[in-house]
Formats: C-alpha cells, sequence, structure tokens
C-alpha cells in the first residue's frame, strides 16, 4: 500500500461497484511508482447464466460482467500481467490481450476489460477527485437491489449457494465412506461433531436418495433445492434471490492501514424490516394520547 492520500478516482456516473486502491511497488517491485488502482462494474443488464457450482461457471459468470480495472497516474500493477499483447491499435490506444481481454492507454490513465465497448465509455469519465478525508483504499456499493445488474448479482449469488450445499452434501457422503456409519446417520452425526445445524444455502432440505437397487447405504445426500438429474444444478435459477437483497442498500468506505492499526470509516444503508403495529387493548388504552399517528 502507498501512503495515505486526498486523491482518489473519481467514480464514473453509472458505476455500481468500485473500488480505489493506492499502491505501489514496496520491496516486491520496487521499480512500480505510486499509483491508484481502481476495480469498476458498470450497472448495465448483463444476460443470464445457469448457475453450476464449479470453477470454470463461475470464471464464465464473472467474464460475463461489466467490469474493468483502471489505474492513474501510471500503468503501475498492470504493467506486470503475464499476458503479452497480440495486437496493438497506436492511434487508439488498444491492444488486445490473450483469453479475450483489452486493455487501452491514453494521456496518463490504462485500463483492462473483458468488454471493449466499456473502455470505450469510461476513457472520457476517468478523471483525478479530491476527497476530505485521507484513505488508501476507498470501497463504494449501490443499490444492488434495484440495479440494472439484480439478476447478474443474484446469479452469482446462486453459485456460491450451490457450491456451499454441494460441499455440505459432500461431507455426509464421505462421513459414511470414512467411518462405519450409515448413510442415515450422517446427517445426525455430522451435524453433532461440527457442533451446527448444516443449513442448505438455496433453501433446500438435505435428503438421502436411495440408490436405484434400492440399498440405502449406497444412496447419495442431496438437496430438494436441485434438479432432478445426475449433475447439480440450481432449481428455477430465476427465482432465486440472495438474502443479502431483503436489506442491503449501499455502503461507502474509507480505509487507512499502517503496520500497527487498521482505520475505517463505514456508512452503510440498510433496509430495515417493517415493525408489526402495536396492539392496543383498552384496559390500557383509558388515556388515548391526543398525538395524531401520521
Amino acid at each position: 500500500m502507498g501512503p495515505p492520500t486526498t486523491e482518489r478516482m473519481k467514480t464514473p456516473d453509472g458505476t455500481i461497484l468500485s473500488v480505489d486502491a493506492f499502491l505501489r511497488g514496496g520491496t516486491l517491485r520496487p521499480s512500480v511508482p505510486e499509483h491508484h488502482l481502481f476495480l469498476g462494474v458498470q450497472d448495465s443488464a448483463v444476460p443470464l447464466m445457469a448457475s453450476k457450482g464449479n470453477l470454470l461457471g463461475t470464471l464464465r459468470l464473472i467474464r460475463s460482467a461489466p467490469v474493468y480495472v483502471a489505474a492513474w497516474p501510471s500503468p503501475g500493477w498492470l504493467d506486470f500481467l503475464p499476458l503479452l499483447p497480440e495486437r496493438r491499435d497506436y492511434v487508439s490506444g488498444y491492444s488486445q490481450l490473450p483469453f479475450g481481454l483489452w486493455r487501452r492507454q491514453w494521456e496518463e490513465y490504462a485500463a483492462i476489460s473483458f468488454h471493449q465497448e466499456i473502455l470505450e465509455d469510461i476513457s472520457p469519465k476517468l478523471c483525478a477527485d479530491e476527497c476530505e478525508r485521507p484513505a488508501q483504499i476507498r470501497v463504494m456499493v449501490g443499490n444492488i437491489a434495484e440495479a440494472k445488474m439484480t439478476d447478474w448479482f443474484n446469479a452469482l449469488a446462486a453459485d456460491r449457494a450451490l457450491r456451499a450445499s454441494l460441499a455440505n452434501t459432500r461431507f455426509l457422503n464421505a462421513l459414511s465412506q470414512q467411518f462405519p456409519i450409515p448413510r442415515s446417520e450422517a446427517r445426525q452425526v455430522g451435524e453433532r461433531l461440527l457442533d451446527c445445524q448444516l443449513v442448505c444455502a438455496l433453501g433446500g432440505e438435505y435428503q438421502l436418495v436411495e440408490a436405484a437397487d434400492g440399498n440405502a447405504q449406497s444412496g447419495q445426500w442431496r438437496s430438494t433445492a436441485w434438479e432432478e438429474g445426475i449433475v447439480p444444478r440450481v432449481k428455477n435459477p430465476q427465482d432465486f434471490r440472495a438474502p443479502v437483497m431483503d436489506w442491503f442498500r449501499g455502503v461507502d468506505a474509507d480505509v487507512v492501514l499502517d503496520n500497527q492499526q487498521l482505520q475505517v470509516s463505514l456508512h452503510l444503508d440498510m433496509q430495515r424490516k417493517p415493525t408489526a403495529p402495536a396492539v392496543n387493548l383498552p384496559i390500557f388504552n383509558l388515556f388515548p394520547s391526543q398525538k395524531r399517528a401520521e
């Protein structure tokens, strides 16, 4: 990390998530000067991709997002990516990297993204800005519950929930493989060992599905939130809603790091649940208030 600074990269309009970090090379790369490394996510509709619960599916889901990484006032760590340009247009500043990654360099800025149109859109919008408080890291997240990318965030959450659900069932199946425990008792034993209740992150229930030969000991633990089939998939993924959407409405945070302490200034917007109406019994309402409720 570089020293705390009041400068930052101004968040372009239409950005739903941003992270601005002030970095330097340090002992690892002394030649890297101090610079801002900025990650941004534009709020735009993204085609949905079904959650598969594996690493390749997660990478495809992330690659589909309108994400970019920019640096100022020098490319800094972007110059040390383990990728070599394939084609470069020195007039427009674009260069095409392997795996479908694009890079653009103009004036004191450099940016990379999997979407060339994003680089074209943000190029005239990126600029320096001045803040009141010095910091090394600044984080901004908008109201994802009402964003154009809400469906994409829910799809990402469904992918993570499916992987967590798979991990629990693999644990239950492994108990009967490693120890002389009947499959039907694996959940009870597993919860006692972990001193917790195994809950499906997708909202389903774990059930032991017997094998085709009717042998319960060779059956497999599955969740009712999965589709029928050999490969586990989320049932009705379009209906999945991340729990965070019910209360999270945005956050702004500044972080200062040094060798001895961590300072965080955070503003969190939350949607509170409506409170239940008060129950006024006649015996306790002998002297009603003159103030009218609004």
